[in-house]
């Protein structure tokens, strides 16, 4: 299979892709995000992708060639129809971590009626991408919010969503949703930790019944929201600390099982 490093796909090709955080020249939760790449190719009927050996040995040779510390990756695979064979591309992109006191007052985040086609499989979709970076831009935030046409808050336009009501989590359906990497592994260590979690749908009307929320994601980990637009939210509350606590140790754990 051919593989370049040079992002240039064209408008008429159908995009599979994984954006994976580098930390210490390891890619974080690898096997979790090739485990979604198939499920994607699955959910989108998109075939012929190479077998997870080969993916988990390209991505490590990548990076350790390029010689990064840090950073984000992003490999994708273009179709130009369902039986052809995909292009490989794989690349290090540009990736923007929030500051300390992002982590601790946290982030404007803005609302964009959006609906995903296929909710579950990370597709490149130019014209959400598009829309929600003029919000984001003109309003000057961090991330937006989207609203489907039933008026529920599925989630970021590249990151989950979980709000905080009397120390119970909420988040909508996972299969209404892109179920994150990390969103995945904080509903794992939510049932370790036993608090309580609630999949339910979440009306837009109603932000204001919640006393917290926050986003998850490769690049911004677990971090606070202090307002939805007219909406302002606590970002001191222990149950969303300790969660980025635990969250933190659980990638420094991750790191040092494959450094021994």
């Amino acid at each position: 299979m051919e593989i370049r490093t040079v992002i240039n796909t064209t408008q008429d090709t159908f995009q599979l892709y994984e954006v994976i955080r580098i930390i210490d020249d390891i890619p974080i939760f690898l096997e979790d995000h090739l485990t979604r790449l198939y499920l994607s190719a699955r959910l989108t009927g998109m075939g012929q992708l190479p077998n997870v050996i080969y993916l988990t040995e390209l991505v490590k040779t990548f990076v350790n060639s390029q010689k990064k510390n840090i950073g984000n990756i992003k490999l994708s695979f273009s179709f130009s129809d369902p039986s052809s064979k995909p292009f490989c591309e794989l690349n290090y992109i540009p990736h923007a971590y929030p500051t300390k006191d992002e982590y601790t007052y946290g982030v404007k985040v803005g609302l964009l009626y959006a609906d995903r086609i296929i909710p579950n499989a990370k597709i490149q979709n130019s014209e959400i991408r598009d829309r929600a970076n003029k919000v984001i831009s003109e309003n000057n935030l961090y991330e937006v919010l989207l609203i489907d046409s039933t008026g529920n808050i599925t989630e970021g336009s590249r990151s989950n969503v979980f709000f905080v009501k009397n120390e119970t989590l909420y988040s909508a359906p996972g299969d209404k949703i892109l179920q994150g990497i990390t969103r995945i592994k904080i509903l794992n260590l939510c049932k370790t930790a036993n608090i309580q979690v609630v999949e339910t749908e979440i009306p837009a009307n109603v932000l204001n019944q919640y006393e917290a929320a926050f986003l998850t994601g490769t690049s911004p980990k677990v971090l606070p929201i202090s307002s939805i637009e007219k909406f302002v939210y606590k970002t001191d509350i222990p149950l969303m600390i300790k969660l980025q606590k635990l969250y933190n140790l659980l990638i420094d754990d991750y790191i040092s099982n494959l450094v021994k």
